[in-house]
């Protein structure tokens, strides 16, 4: 396990339990984050722009940066 735990399962074999921010079975590949993980749209949802960037789509009758108002 590169980035992770080793767990033994019994005398043959073992799972990996990966630190945050890895997965794959040897915890050797970086996880892609989604921009949307660290935004919270009250009343709406989050969409990303073609550049990358999280914004919030607000629903109907809501404004404001995390539809809030």
């Amino acid at each position: 396990c590169i980035h992770g735990t080793c767990l033994p399962i019994n005398s043959y074999s073992y799972s990996c339990r990966c630190h945050p921010g890895f997965a794959g079975v040897l915890c050797d590949e970086e996880e892609q984050l989604s921009p949307c993980q660290y935004i919270a749209c009250k009343h709406g949802r989050c969409r990303v722009s073609g550049l990358g960037k999280a914004y919030c789509e607000c629903n109907n009758g809501y404004t404001g940066q995390s539809c809030d108002r």
